[in-house]
């Protein structure tokens, strides 16, 4: 919809006055005092607004309509000019300093934002400029169990759901030629290190039975607890057929 603020008196025989905002609406021509005043006047002669507007533009500045709403401007005193959130109106999409992004086919890191022109929103990436309206997200394909987002390419190393021990190795693009199945997440858990894999084996696979348990508190209260009945194993069996009757 365009709009237009009237620069003129010339208008006041229409009932519309010098900064007006002037727009079309249902074909038909309206006023408003200003924007975002809701009390809308609807101008008769609609047919004369428009040969106004054709043949005496200088008493019309149109209103350049923003596409876009800053959401976060730097807080600190060396980068209270620096916007780093933007939203984009035609789709309420959100973009933020750090958002990875698809631009063709290349993939990049937003840096900045910058205002080119009279309102026009660029997104920096590095040394590179692109329009907001031209962008996209690139969204990660799933985030691992220690807070990484992955994408196409990316190498991911599984665990095993069903013995909690077994390690795979995938890249994410060759695992599945129409792309990752979410249906995936239920048979593995995902790291993005080899060394992080293994360290959730280790700290989560069954190592000991119940009876090595409880000989390890006999123990232990033999050696290092010496009052009776401090720590005894019949107490430690109970706990272990609670934790039993739990999984159950």
């Amino acid at each position: 919809m365009e709009r237009y603020r009237v620069t003129t008196d010339n208008l006041d025989w229409l009932g519309i006055h010098k900064n007006f905002i002037v727009y079309k609406k249902d074909n038909n021509w309206v006023a408003n005092r200003y924007i975002g005043y809701d009390e809308e006047i609807v101008i008769n002669g609609s047919y004369l607004m428009d040969r106004c507007i054709e043949t005496n533009s200088s008493w019309f500045q149109k209103i350049e309509e923003k596409t876009y709403e800053i959401l976060g401007l730097g807080a600190s005193v060396w980068d209270v000019g620096c916007i780093y959130k933007v939203r984009r109106l035609s789709d309420g999409e959100i973009f933020s300093v750090g958002d990875k992004i698809k631009y063709s086919s290349e993939v990049k890191t937003i840096t900045g934002f910058e205002i080119f022109g009279t309102d026009c929103m660029m997104v920096k990436c590095g040394t590179a400029l692109y329009s907001l309206d031209c962008i996209k997200h690139h969204k990660p394909i799933l985030t691992t169990e220690d807070g990484k987002d992955i994408y196409n390419n990316d190498i991911v190393y599984g665990v095993s759901k069903y013995d909690g021990a077994h390690i795979s190795q995938y890249n994410i693009k060759k695992k599945c030629s129409d792309g990752f199945r979410q249906t995936d997440n239920d048979h593995y858990w995902y790291f993005s290190t080899l060394s992080l894999a293994e360290k959730f084996v280790e700290e989560n696979k069954p190592q000991f039975s119940k009876k090595d348990m409880i000989e390890f508190a006999d123990y232990y209260q033999q050696e290092y607890i010496k009052p009776e009945g401090y720590f005894p194993a019949y107490k430690l069996e109970e706990w272990l057929k609670t934790k039993q009757n739990d999984k159950n």
